[in-house]
C-alpha cells in the first residue's frame, strides 16, 4: 500500500513513504557513482568494492614433533628478500609446556605461550606479526619433551 506524501498538494508530485506503526518513514532509492553521476543500485549487480579479500597469497605448514626442545622450523623461508608475516597459529601439546616462537638464526623470541597438558591454543594476531629480518623462518621451541602439533599460516612481504 502506498503511503506517499504529496510534495505540493495538487501538483501530482509525491515522496515515497511507508507507514510503520503510525509513523511515516521516507523511502529512498540508493544510487552510486562518481561526483556528478548516479546509477541505481541493484540486487542483480554487486555493489562496487575495493575489498577483494586479502592481497596476499597465504601459505601454511604443519609440523609435529615428540621433542622440540631444540628450535625447529615451523615455516618455510619467505620469498627472497622479504619477511614473514604470521596470520594464524594453531598449537597443541600432550604435556604442559612453555612454547616459544623464535626468529631463525638470531634466536630472538617473538612470542611465547604456556600450554596445559592435552591443551591447545590459537593465535590470530590483530595486527601484523612480522619477523624483523628478511629471509628468516619462524621456529618453535618447547620447554620440555612433548608431542606438539603446530600449524602456521603466513605470507611474505617486503
Amino acid at each position: 500500500m502506498a503511503d506517499d506524501i504529496a510534495v505540493t498538494p495538487g501538483s501530482g508530485a509525491s515522496v515515497a513513504a511507508d507507514d510503520v506503526g503510525g509513523v511515516l518513514y521516507q523511502r529512498v532509492k540508493l544510487a552510486i557513482g562518481a561526483d556528478g553521476s548516479a546509477a541505481d543500485a541493484s540486487l542483480a549487480a554487486p555493489l562496487p568494492s575495493s575489498d577483494a579479500g586479502p592481497a596476499w597469497a597465504s601459505s601454511y605448514t604443519y609440523t609435529t614433533s615428540a621433542d622440540m626442545t631444540t628450535a625447529a622450523d615451523l615455516t618455510a623461508a619467505p620469498t627472497g628478500g622479504q619477511k614473514l608475516v604470521i596470520t594464524d597459529i594453531i598449537l597443541s601439546s600432550d604435556t604442559a609446556i612453555l612454547f616459544e616462537f623464535k626468529e631463525e638464526t638470531s634466536g630472538t623470541v617473538v612470542g611465547a605461550t604456556r600450554i596445559p597438558a592435552d591443551g591447545a591454543v590459537q593465535f590470530t594476531p590483530r595486527g601484523k606479526w612480522k619477523l624483523a629480518t628478511a629471509d628468516k623462518k619462524l621456529q618453535g621451541e618447547a620447554s620440555a619433551a612433548a608431542n606438539v602439533y603446530v600449524t602456521v599460516f603466513y605470507y611474505s612481504e617486503a
